[in-house]
């Protein structure tokens, strides 16, 4: 019995949810993202995985990038260290 009335709350808030974001698809899609990714603050150490594949991923991509010579300014009056 717990159970049912437990599954019609879920059920009503999703339902909330649903017509909360009706419209709104940008939100929605941000929700959907949030969901999938960090399970709304339930793992926030999933968070920090995410955000150190972006750092991997973009030093990587830079850093080919630099040493392919791409990396250039378009000023030869721009200061640069070392």
């Amino acid at each position: 019995m717990v159970r049912t009335s437990t599954l019609g709350k879920a059920q009503g808030a999703r339902l909330k949810r649903e017509l909360l974001f009706e419209g709104f698809y940008w939100l929605s899609s941000w929700d959907r993202m949030l969901r999938r990714t960090v399970l709304y603050g339930y793992r926030p150490f999933q968070a920090f995985l995410w955000l150190l594949a972006f750092f991997i991923v973009g030093t990587f991509i830079f850093g080919t990038a630099d040493g392919e010579g791409a990396m250039k300014p378009n000023d030869s009056g721009i200061w640069l260290w070392g």
